[in-house]
């Protein structure tokens, strides 16, 4: 038993886990759309699809290059104020989840990052992240410990000057997978129980 729990041991220290699925649809954008997401706009704009390092889609400003983006990323564009949301809701079951993606976000109207141009991520409308403002891609990662039942991912840019540009890529929501080690921990105890119950057995039956 001792030898076979060493063994399981090490076998787990020597290996990651394996990826957690993917729960959002659509999170990388390669369909080349926005399927799987809702969109709900106002004013002037909205979210589109453009291919990686391409201009914005109504006013064609420049955009960096995210090197792990595929061929395509979401940007917001507008010729004057409005507000863009993009989202997915989820059914999930309890549980401790992660949260990460690649944004930027750009005041084209040289306001500096005012108050009422904003870029913000929310769950169940709650801030997670904003305001966003840099110019170059930022990767973002969150842990969310989640009730069962219906959550809403949010990406929110509000703009009331005009000319500011959010982006989004790689969206992923996982369930946290414990390190190598914490399974290792689970194995040794499990072992342990097993150990100690059959010693109870053996008491009783002596």
């Amino acid at each position: 038993m001792k030898l076979s729990i060493i063994a399981a041991v090490a076998a787990l220290a020597a290996t990651s886990p394996v990826a957690a699925a993917n729960l959002i649809t659509n999170g990388n954008f390669e369909t080349g759309t926005l399927s799987g997401w809702t969109l709900a706009d106002s004013g002037s704009g909205s979210w589109f699809v453009i291919g990686n390092g391409a201009g914005t889609a109504i006013s064609g400003f420049p955009t960096p290059t995210l090197a792990a983006g595929g061929s395509f990323v979401a940007m917001t564009d507008q010729s004057n104020p409005g507000s863009h949301n993009l989202s997915q809701t989820l059914t999930l079951g309890a549980g401790a989840f992660v949260l990460s993606f690649a944004a930027r976000g750009v005041d084209q109207s040289g306001s500096g990052g005012a108050a009422d141009q904003q870029y913000i991520v929310t769950v169940d409308g709650t801030t997670v992240a904003g305001a966003i403002l840099n110019s170059a891609w930022s990767d973002f990662s969150f842990n969310l410990n989640l009730a069962a039942g219906s959550h809403t991912i949010a990406f929110q840019e509000n703009d009331r000057r005009g000319y500011y540009t959010g982006g989004l890529d790689n969206v992923s929501l996982t369930a946290a997978v414990p390190e190598a080690a914490t399974w290792a921990m689970m194995v040794v105890g499990f072992g342990l129980v097993g150990v100690a119950a059959r010693r109870r057995s053996a008491t009783v039956a002596a």
